[in-house]
């Protein structure tokens, strides 16, 4: 059944779209298959409502070769007319999960767009960067600009951004930014005593078994993906009611090269 308030939001007549290729079928199929699957809404119960048999959906979606007419009715299950579908498939398309080394190279040969970027990054405003940061407006746009060629962001009226950045975003694994970071880490993040009550430091140390360490590399990666969360529930919030916070993961094997040197010749681990 379609939600109540969406009952009426067919595909109009007014939008005029070119014959979409096999490619941006494809896209519009995936993106159509992940409301299907945030509904709830099974293969079975989109065969009813085509009047197809289930093997005959699984086929269309399979294929990419789906009528247009057909997947105008498959968008009004989730609610959503083919102009929804084609702007979601859009933002899907431009959503970066990493940017190329080039890119971050360039980010950090220039200390002000990186600020800019940490800042875009963080859900800064326009206005919340010119208030705390020495920038001006020629040189905050400026930065702006060059984020958007990079296509971190797209620009919109009134000095308001969209950022491209997927959930799962990360730096290229000892990338430039990763490498630069790590120098900063070792030089300045954990120059300090973790004292304060926004501070947290804990060393661990214990021996643990294969499935052990995987099992606790997965409560790491929930963890990451809490305070993702928590950064995207308080974007919102005026700038001085939150504060710039890191959190520092690692875990690896190790020993002490003192304990190291104290092993006995003929053990092995």
């Amino acid at each position: 059944m379609l939600p109540s308030n969406k009952k009426n939001r067919l595909f109009q007549p007014e939008y005029q779209y070119m014959a979409p290729d096999t490619h941006q079928i494809n896209a519009l199929l995936m993106v159509l298959k992940s409301h299907l699957k945030l509904h709830g809404i099974t293969y079975e119960q989109v065969a009813r409502h085509l009047s197809l048999s289930e093997t005959s959906v699984k086929r269309l979606f399979s294929t990419g070769h789906m009528p247009l007419e057909r997947l105008i009715h498959i968008c009004q299950l989730v609610g959503l007319s083919l102009h929804d579908l084609v702007q979601l498939s859009d933002l899907k398309e431009r959503t970066v999960e990493q940017l190329p080394y080039q890119s971050e190279l360039t980010l950090i040969k220039d200390v002000k767009l990186m600020l800019v970027s940490v800042c875009v990054f963080s859900y800064w405003s326009f206005d919340d960067i010119l208030t705390c940061y020495q920038l001006n407006e020629a040189e905050l746009v400026s930065c702006l600009l060059q984020l958007e060629r990079m296509n971190i962001i797209t620009l919109k009226p009134n000095n308001q951004y969209q950022l491209h950045t997927a959930p799962n975003f990360s730096w290229i694994q000892d990338g430039p930014i990763e490498l630069f970071f790590k120098q900063k880490i070792q030089k300045e993040f954990l120059q300090h005593d973790f004292t304060s009550d926004s501070s947290h430091l804990r060393l661990l140390y214990g021996m643990l078994s294969e499935s052990s360490n995987q099992q606790f590399q997965k409560a790491l990666e929930d963890l990451e993906v809490l305070f993702k969360k928590l950064c995207e529930q308080d974007k919102h919030l005026p700038i001085n009611k939150k504060f710039g916070t890191v959190h520092l993961m690692a875990l690896r094997p190790w020993e002490l090269q003192e304990f190291s040197a104290l092993k006995r010749p003929d053990y092995s681990d």
